[in-house]
């Protein structure tokens, strides 16, 4: 595996052979210990191989496919849509798992010599016994004329799920229980789990998380979803690989189709499954001519006949005789071919959603996740009312509506309103003095004057006579200097001007022993101004020192110094320099 490690080219200089020992140990484990502490660069490598080195076929030589199932996934997951889009095919296989693929070992003698290795195992000899029985069920062979066709059925998720894993355990599909989960099933192998689980990300197009523990029924439920009922890339390979290996040649998988359908009446679907059941009861040699081959078809076909339940027909069931006039198609036949022509129009559809990377179950998707979402809020919801009752959820109710709210948009009238109160307060003796809640008054109308509320307020000021009274006067005057104020405010942006009084901190000890903090106004200080001179200025200080005093102990110090002989004289003319 190759690892982030480097090792520089140097110059050694060896004296004697006890040199060499002892330098050949170190360099041995630091470069051990280099080795086990770099991590493995996998990811980067896997990108690697597949955007710069264009393989066609990648072979792990381990003694499982560990790596083979990641890098299985990683081509599905990031490069299989490119792959296809330039008609690129990579073949990943394992010397342990494939080995039939890797070294081509498909003619009569390898078959023959896999059978004899083979031929001690329960499970062929389970296979290989299930063949004649079944063959002994299936009704005599029908006629050479034209059958009737069987209603053509979607092969069904659960189906396929359990015929993929009774071919990776070599079983037979009874012998899977759909009560039993993968994990279950395979008996504590992870290895072989792993494989399960990549073969059924290439078959289906979404498996869930933890799908190993889920039961097969419930699982094959979940593999439902967004499945077309088709044959996906796993099963299609393995198809493929049973006839190439096993059937004469000139017998591939158009012509066992025809058969199907002439000889059955079995449309594409059902022909499809029974070729996956065949998976199952895989022959023990190569078949030697078309006639054993459809002898093992006709013996599997008795068992899916069962398995779906469907009744085989016979083609003496189809008219003959001879009668004039034209060709003419019973609605059976046209049923057939109208679910021909929906399975290509789907397959179309198929096509191009995966062209324009469009998911075509997407909304099924979303539909399953907010249905999950509305589960699980309607638990939160239910549990709520469990603990608190019906009281309390009514009791949080929200009592607002927006037929109750009430937007005030007539400011240019307010505004009108609060100057006339203001000037009438003035004139009758109510306002006497400027104070902060008059300034704050002020601000207000002054943030929503404009110049028609400046041409309101200067009549009034311009008809007040000052001579009625000192209060005519004091309105005049504080009239005039509110109308300068708007008519300055309107040629600006607003402004927003703190009108808090400044607080200083305040702490208070209690008899008990409590301390309690607390913001009080800060006294003598009005303005913010005012505060900011105020610190600026600082405290006083307390006395006034006595510098001939501090000259006197100085010296003092002095006297006492110069006479110790363990002072050094460094700190002795430090203290010489404050006389």
């Amino acid at each position: 595996m190759p690892r982030s490690s480097m090792i520089r080219p140097c110059l050694l200089v060896l004296t004697s052979p006890k040199q060499c020992q002892n330098l050949a140990y170190t360099i041995l484990v630091e470069l051990l210990t280099y080795q086990f502490a770099s991590p493995i660069q996998w990811i980067e490598m896997q990108d690697l191989l597949f955007s710069q080195y264009h393989f066609e076929q990648l072979i792990e030589l381990r003694p499982g496919p560990t790596l083979t199932g990641m890098a299985t996934r990683t081509l599905k997951a990031k490069y299989e849509a490119s792959d296809d889009s330039i008609s690129w095919t990579r073949v990943i296989n394992c010397h342990v798992k494939n080995t039939k693929e890797i070294y081509y070992q498909f003619e009569d003698e390898a078959a023959a010599a896999d059978t004899d290795a083979a031929a001690d195992s329960p499970a062929t000899t389970a296979n290989t016994a299930s063949i004649p029985i079944a063959a002994a069920v299936v009704a005599p062979a029908p006629s050479s004329g034209p059958v009737a066709s069987i209603a053509d059925e979607p092969l069904k998720a659960l189906d396929t799920l359990r015929i993929i894993i009774a071919q990776k355990l070599k079983k037979k599909v009874e012998e899977i229980p759909l009560s039993k989960s993968i994990k279950d099933l395979i008996g504590g192998k992870s290895t072989l789990q792993n494989e399960i689980l990549g073969d059924l990300n290439l078959e289906f197009v979404s498996t869930p998380e933890k799908g190993e523990e889920l039961p097969l029924d419930e699982l094959g439920s979940s593999l439902s979803t967004g499945d077309s009922g088709a044959l996906g890339k796993h099963t299609t390979g393995l198809i493929s690989h049973l006839i190439g290996g096993k059937t004469p040649g000139g017998f591939n998988l158009s012509t066992i189709k025809a058969y199907l359908t002439k000889t059955w009446g079995l449309g594409p679907s059902h022909s499809n499954g029974v070729l996956l059941l065949g998976l199952t009861v895989e022959p023990p040699k190569h078949l030697g001519s078309e006639a054993e081959a459809k002898t093992w078809l006709d013996a599997i076909i008795a068992a899916y006949a069962r398995q779906a339940g469907i009744s085989l027909l016979s083609g003496a069931t189809s008219g003959g005789g001879g009668g004039g006039g034209g060709t003419v198609i019973n609605s059976e036949e046209f049923i057939k071919f109208q679910v021909e022509q929906h399975e290509f129009t789907r397959c179309q559809v198929k096509l191009y959603m995966h062209y324009l990377d469009l998911d075509p179950c997407k909304g099924a998707h979303t539909a399953n996740s907010e249905k999950y979402n509305m589960q699980a809020l309607q638990d939160k919801l239910d549990a709520i009312n469990r603990e608190h009752g019906d009281a309390y959820i009514n009791g949080i109710q929200p009592i607002f509506k927006p037929l109750k709210a009430r937007h005030f948009d007539s400011s240019w009238n307010w505004v009108r309103q609060d100057a006339l109160i203001m000037w009438y307060d003035i004139l009758y003796g109510c306002i006497s003095t400027v104070d902060h809640k008059i300034t704050t008054q002020c601000i207000a109308i002054i943030n929503r004057a404009d110049e028609s509320l400046s041409e309101y307020m200067q009549y009034y000021v311009d008809h007040c006579n000052p001579g009625h009274g000192e209060m005519y006067r004091l309105g005049k005057e504080f009239g005039q200097q509110l109308i300068n104020n708007c008519q300055e405010a309107v040629r600006h942006p607003l402004l927003y001007k703190d009108m808090t009084f400044p607080t200083a901190p305040c702490m208070e000890v209690t008899p008990a022993g409590n301390i309690i903090y607390m913001e009080v106004v800060h006294k003598n200080v009005r303005k913010l101004e005012a505060y900011v001179e105020e610190v600026a200025m600082g405290g006083a200080t307390p006395h006034a020192v006595n510098i001939q005093k501090v000259q006197d102990d100085i010296l003092k110090l002095w006297n006492i110094v110069k006479s110790q002989p363990e002072i050094s004289q460094e700190q002795k003319n430090r203290i010489k320099v404050l006389l």
